[in-house]
């Protein structure tokens, strides 16, 4: 057989295969066209009827509206939000599943041997919203600002004692970040939920917490906690910031967010990053989640990606440098 000839007996099995692959893109171009072609699932790693779960199930709502399919909530919880992202990395990268996760995701990510990477096993779609959290004490405690925390902490080294929803909460994080930028020492006493860090704090068996301002209101309005301040920079209702209150390089909030299973296409992530991005903008919503403390934050897939990388990296660190274990 010539060369020529070869060649010429080739052309039409070329021809094949190229009309193939371009039969096979137009397939997988309709497909990301036509999304989403059935409901879509929302992974939460915490249990139905917290504020978490009930800012989810209503955004649910509003993206069904948008998208056109329903959505449906599943919670997951356990393990700090581990469960759920495992489950979402197991998921079919379609965008059919997401999971709307919090700031304990990247505390999780943080540490040694951590079961995940939430900068590598996730796929960003979009932050959702963010607030301070509120340091608060028994009125009878004599503290009425974080000055008051660091110098009766700096008198009495070691025996001032803070609580938080467990080892590992963004609670703990937050009071240690905050022993390392004043230079205090304080104790750590964790429980396994904020309900039991408040009640501790109500009894006076713990001088100092931290949680939701919303949270906490019912019992600063009956006037038996006080807020001490806010972990932003800036004041909130009224309750000064950490720049006012004297601490330096310190703003940090609880947010909200939604990712998808690793290598999902742009396409899916683009649509769902568009319906958000929309329903963020509506007057309602942004009510609903100032009612609970929270700005809403939107923007793009690489913004929320910088979020969860500088977070990580922040946690990180004071993972090591605090010598923290989990349990």
């Amino acid at each position: 057989m010539t060369s020529t000839q070869s060649a010429v007996s080739r052309r039409p099995l070329a021809v094949l295969i190229a009309g193939g692959l371009f039969a096979a893109l137009i397939a997988a171009d309709a497909a990301a066209q036509q999304f989403p072609s059935k409901p879509i699932t929302m992974l939460i790693g915490f249990g139905a009827g917290g504020n978490i779960d009930n800012s989810g199930r209503y955004l649910a709502q509003k993206f069904s509206a948008r998208l056109g399919q329903p959505m449906i909530v599943e919670n997951r919880p356990g393990a700090s939000g581990q469960l759920a992202v495992q489950q979402l990395m197991a998921s079919p990268p379609d965008g059919h599943t997401i999971m709307f996760m919090s700031a304990g995701t990247t505390i999780t990510s943080a540490r040694r041997n951590a079961p995940f990477d939430v900068r590598k096993d996730v796929t960003p779609i979009s932050a959702t919203a963010a607030g301070p959290l509120a340091i608060y004490v028994n009125v009878s405690q004599p503290i009425r600002s974080v000055a008051d925390v660091i110098k009766l902490a700096k008198a009495n080294p070691g025996k001032l004692n803070y609580t938080s929803p467990g080892v590992g909460s963004l609670q703990n994080m937050l009071f240690e970040l905050l022993k390392q930028r004043t230079g205090i020492d304080m104790v750590h006493i964790p429980f396994k939920s904020a309900s039991e860090s408040t009640a501790a704090i109500l009894s006076g068996r713990v001088e100092v917490g931290m949680d939701s301002m919303l949270l906490l209101k019912p019992q600063v309005d009956s006037g038996r906690l006080r807020f001490v301040a806010v972990t932003s920079a800036a004041a909130s209702s009224g309750v000064p910031g950490m720049a006012e209150s004297g601490v330096a390089d310190y703003d940090f909030l609880s947010w909200t967010g939604f990712g998808a299973p690793p290598r999902t296409p742009r396409g899916p992530v683009d649509t769902l990053n568009a319906a958000m991005s929309e329903t963020y903008r509506e007057a309602e919503v942004k009510a609903y989640f100032a009612r609970i403390g929270q700005d809403m934050m939107g923007g793009s897939p690489e913004q929320f990606a910088q979020l969860l990388n500088r977070e990580v990296e922040t946690w990180s660190k004071l993972i090591r440098s605090a010598n923290i274990e989990f349990e």
